[in-house]
This record gives structure tokens, C-alpha cells and sequence, in this order.
């Protein structure tokens, strides 16, 4: 029989060696569980829990095989994947109004840069605006001015595989890092010459940070958040939403954080915010105001959550195109049932995939269950939150890319379960995969998925005979893009639509008809579903009926970007009235 020496000197070992051993929790016992005098050197009133199924970080990495030669080619195969897929075609198409806008800004002197931020951009704050400011003045062709998105993207797939290492493991980290390497939606933003594959680099490293802080306590982690949360903020607003986050998942961290760590966090967040005050004054003016933000009609929050999470899953370019979303809305069930059907299908399956992701993750990783959870909610919600408090402030499927970090980490525990022997998973896996392949298809071949050709529609201009007397665009805000591309002389007329009727709009269009000659017009769609598409519309549906009517002795020539492969030149809709 054991001595009460040997029993106090045995499980005070046991208790020394459970504070060293990570895999073991030490908590507060419930009321049916066991408790140890305190005398014999147990916590009163505490119990052992043993290791659970999931095992620590380094013991997960160390058991999912692979030597560190054989990780460092995955890692630079997985890059060059990353890279390549955003490389590919990153010229063909031209710049859209919203990447031209760019151009003008950036090639301001600093100061003047920074005076337009201010005053009439204040919702895009200056980070991505300085990096162009440096970079345009090497090259202006489409290739070289998408390029600083492309190489961030590629980037942020090797820190999303940092991150999978450290919460499932070595080989399913390599798995999400693929998994995010082939997601439409990123490749998508990575070659567009916008803030937000920047905002994706910066917001994943803040992300991987805020679990290495949790996971080993040490300050570096705390300033290397600090530096990256900080630049999120500066590159895009809504990286401010990375200091919900880090709050909130240093609460659920599990085993649960020391106070200390808890608070440093926080103190750290609370840093981020105070670095990013100077900014916000410009930003609530402009929420305030309006400026630098579309008054238009917008449909419900819920519509754009719900096509926002499906586009993070598969892209904007499978089902219906924006062009049929926004200029039917919920009709698109009633009068596109394939493209419905489509839409309604893949919510459902990103659903289902994110479900049996996220209840494998409970099982596996608890970490890696909150980070999850955490990060769908504040990246997806937020933007939500912020579109019902001010209508005004739009829910872009792109404001919310931060979310495909976390939604990565469910796709790679997706494919841990994929991978079992029961053949109807590898089926599911086989059509969720297909999925993807057929928007990354139609990203670089479908031309009813590319961006407005206004450089065709330029081309097309220059190449007509007689030239026309005048140019008119529609919309309006595209003016500055046609400019940028049109190397003739005529001169080129906006038409106004927003807040006018389109009976406003066209008197200047009806006023140069009036005097005969040969007049063009170049036609696209707008950013977002809005009334702006009204005029389009008319003309498309009536134009050569009004000048029958009403004109004679004049040619109009339309050019309709929509419907203009990238590469395309041609006269469609050209039309020649008596």
C-alpha cells in the first residue's frame, strides 16, 4: 500500500508535469468529478483532464508526415501555382472604371495625392494609392499596373498555408493553401488593379499572427500585428474588422489565455485603432456626406450577404453574370432559370461544404473551429451591419475578401473529410472541385463574364468612316476610361442619368441627332444595379424606332461593351437610319 509520503510526492510530479505538458488542461473540477486534498499536493477542488483527440500544433505537423525538403518544394510548388493563375491573362483584359480611377490619383505629387484622398476618396484610404504612386512611373500597360495585386495574392496563399500548418497540421495546411490558390474569387481580385489583394496580404498576416500570439504568448507576434493589422486598415477601411476579430478569438482560445496575454491583445488592438484615428475624421465625413459614395438603389442586405458568401466560395464567375443579377434581381429565378438554378445551387453547396468543414474542425481543431466561425462572422457580417446602419456605404462581395482566409481553413478540413473511401464523398468533392474549374474558366475565356471592353469600343471608334462628329458614353462615370483609350479627336459627351429622367438624359443625344451627321454612341454597365441601367436599356430596345420617327439624314453608330469578347473590334448594333 501506497505511503501518504509517496502519494504526496507522487502526484505532486503529476501536477508539475501537467503544467509543462501543453496537451493536458488543468480546470476547475465539476461537481461529480474527483478531488485531491490539498495536502497531498492537487489543487483543491481541481481534477486532470487529459490529452484530447486533438493533438497540439507541433505534435499534428510532426505526425502528418514530410521532411523539411520535401515542405519547402510544396511550398514553392503551391507559390508558383498561386502565381502563375494570377499572371495568366492579367493584360488581355482592359482597365474598368473603378481601376482606372486609380491612374489619376497616383500620379499625383504626394501632397495633392493625399489633399484628393482626402477631400474626395476618403473612403479608400492611401496605402495601395502610395505603393502606385511609386510603381506607375516604371510602366502603364494593363499587365504592369495589375501586377502589384497579382504578387500579393500569390503571397497571401503561402501565409494561408502558414496558418493551415499551425491549426490542422503540416499536410492539410498544404491543402488550404491550394484551396485558396485556385479560388476564383481571389484570383479574380488579384488581378484587378484595386486595394484589395493588398488588403487580403496584409489582413492574413494579422490573422496568423493573432494565433501565433495566442498560441506562444511572445511579444514579437503582438508587434507584427500590430504592423500588419495597421497597414489592413491603411489599405482598405474595413480592415478595421481585423481588431473584432483578434478580441474575440482570444476569448475563445483554447486552452483559455492567461489574463495577461488577454490584455496585451487587447492593448494592442486598442494601438491599432489609435494609428488608424487620423484617418476616420475624413472617413465619418464622407459616410456623413456622401462623397465618394454611389446614391443608388441598392436591393436587400440579405440578397447581397447571401451572393457575397457564394461568391467567396466559387466566384463571381459561375452562374449568372453581374450583368443578368443586376439588371434582374430576384427575377432572375423567374426569367433565367438556368442561372438561377446555378445560383441557388452553389449557395447550397459552399453551405454544405462549410457545414461538414466546420463540424470536422469541432472534432480536430478547436482553434481552428473558433478562427473559423469568427472570422465568417465579422468579415461577412460586418459589412452587412455597416450597409443597414448607413444604405449608402454598399455590400460588395469584395469588401468582404478577408473572409476567404477563414473559408479556406473550411475548405481544407472539407478535403480531410473528402478523403475517406466512401465513394459518394470523392463524387461530392469531384462536382465541388468541377465547380471551381468552371469559373476559373470562365474568368479567362468567357467574354459574358469580362470586364466592360471599353478598350475594343476606342478601337472601334478610331476605325470608322466618316469619323463622328461627337462621342456620347453612358454612363457617365465610364467617360474617363474611354478618354483614357480614344487616341481620335472628336469630342466625347457624358450622358447624365443619375437623379434625371431618361427623358432629361437624352436632350443633348436628341439635340445633336437633330442635326444630322454621323453620331456614336458607347454603351456599357454600370458598377452597380442602379438606374443607370435604365438608359442602356432604352436604347437597346428603342433606339432605331425614335429615329425612324423623329430623325433622318443621320448614321449612329453603337457600340455595346457588354457584348465584346476582351480582344474583340466590331460594329455591332451599327444601324443606319433614313
Amino acid at each position: 500500500m501506497m505511503s501518504p509520503g509517496f502519494a504526496h510526492t507522487h502526484r505532486r510530479g503529476i501536477y508539475d508535469a501537467v503544467k509543462r505538458q501543453p496537451s493536458c488542461e488543468i480546470q476547475a473540477a465539476p461537481a461529480w468529478g474527483p478531488k485531491y486534498p490539498k495536502q497531498c499536493g492537487w489543487p483543491a477542488g481541481h481534477t486532470l483532464i487529459a490529452p484530447s483527440r486533438t493533438l497540439p500544433d507541433h505534435e499534428q505537423q510532426e505526425s502528418s508526415g514530410g521532411s523539411v525538403g520535401s515542405s519547402k518544394v510544396i511550398w514553392l510548388v503551391i507559390f508558383c501555382l498561386a502565381l502563375a493563375l494570377r499572371l495568366f491573362e492579367l493584360g488581355n483584359q482592359n482597365l474598368w472604371s473603378d481601376e482606372w480611377s486609380t491612374l489619376p490619383v497616383s500620379k499625383l505629387a504626394l501632397r495633392p495625392m493625399l489633399d484628393s484622398l482626402a477631400s474626395v476618396h476618403s473612403n479608400k484610404p492611401p496605402l495601395y494609392f502610395l505603393l502606385m504612386h511609386y510603381w506607375l512611373p516604371w510602366g502603364t500597360s494593363e499587365f504592369w499596373i495589375r501586377l502589384p495585386s497579382a504578387i500579393p495574392g500569390a503571397l497571401t496563399c503561402l501565409i494561408a498555408l502558414a496558418l493551415g500548418e499551425h491549426l490542422l497540421g503540416k499536410k492539410h495546411g498544404w491543402i488550404m493553401g491550394l484551396a485558396l490558390a485556385v479560388a476564383p474569387f481571389h484570383v479574380y481580385y488579384s488581378q484587378e488593379a484595386r486595394m484589395y489583394a493588398l488588403l487580403g496580404m496584409f489582413g492574413a498576416m494579422a490573422m496568423l499572427c493573432t494565433y501565433l500570439l495566442a498560441k506562444t504568448q511572445q511579444w514579437l507576434y503582438a508587434l507584427l500585428y500590430l504592423v500588419s493589422a495597421t497597414l489592413s486598415c491603411y489599405t482598405f477601411t474595413y480592415g478595421i474588422f481585423l481588431i473584432l476579430f483578434s478580441c474575440i478569438f482570444s476569448l475563445c482560445f483554447q486552452p483559455r489565455l492567461p489574463q495577461r496575454v488577454v490584455l496585451i491583445t487587447w492593448a494592442t488592438n486598442l494601438l491599432v485603432a489609435g494609428l488608424f484615428c487620423p484617418w476616420v475624421p475624413r472617413l465619418m465625413t464622407t459616410v456623413e456626406s456622401g462623397r465618394g459614395l454611389h446614391p443608388l438603389v441598392r436591393g436587400m442586405v440579405s440578397d447581397a450577404l447571401a451572393y457575397s458568401f457564394f461568391s467567396l466560395g466559387l466566384g463571381t464567375t459561375f452562374g449568372p453574370t453581374p450583368e443578368q443579377l443586376r439588371a434582374l434581381g430576384r427575377r432572375i429565378f423567374v426569367e433565367q432559370p438556368v442561372a438561377g438554378g446555378l445560383l441557388v445551387g452553389g449557395f447550397l453547396a459552399v453551405g454544405l461544404v462549410t457545414v461538414i468543414g466546420m463540424r470536422l474542425l469541432w472534432h480536430r481543431s478547436r482553434n481552428g473551429f473558433f478562427f473559423a466561425l469568427i472570422g465568417l462572422g465579422v468579415f461577412l457580417g460586418c459589412p452587412a451591419v455597416a450597409n443597414l446602419l448607413k444604405p449608402n456605404v454598399p455590400y460588395n462581395p469584395r469588401y468582404a475578401i478577408l473572409a476567404i482566409i477563414p473559408l479556406s481553413l473550411v475548405f481544407a478540413a472539407f478535403a480531410i473529410w473528402m478523403l475517406g473511401a466512401v465513394v459518394w464523398k470523392k463524387v461530392c468533392a469531384f462536382l465541388f472541385v468541377g465547380c471551381i474549374g468552371v469559373s476559373l474558366a470562365n474568368n479567362y475565356f468567357n467574354p459574358r463574364y469580362a470586364r466592360d471592353d471599353i478598350r475594343s469600343a476606342a478601337r472601334f471608334l478610331v476605325s470608322l468612316e466618316p469619323p463622328p462628329r461627337t462621342i456620347f458614353i453612358c454612363p457617365e462615370f465610364v467617360a474617363a476610361t474611354l478618354r483614357y483609350y480614344y487616341q481620335g479627336s472628336t469630342g466625347i459627351v457624358p450622358l447624365e442619368v443619375v437623379g434625371v429622367s431618361v427623358g432629361e438624359a437624352l436632350k443633348p443625344f436628341a439635340g445633336e441627332l437633330a442635326e444630322g451627321g454621323v453620331v456614336a454612341l458607347v454603351y456599357t454597365r454600370p458598377d452597380h444595379g442602379d438606374p443607370q441601367r435604365l438608359l442602356p436599356t432604352w436604347f437597346k430596345q428603342s433606339y432605331q424606332l425614335q429615329l425612324e420617327k423623329a430623325w433622318t439624314g443621320v448614321a449612329l453608330y453603337v457600340f455595346d461593351t457588354r457584348r465584346q469578347a476582351p480582344t474583340a473590334v466590331s460594329s455591332f448594333g451599327a444601324t443606319a437610319a433614313r
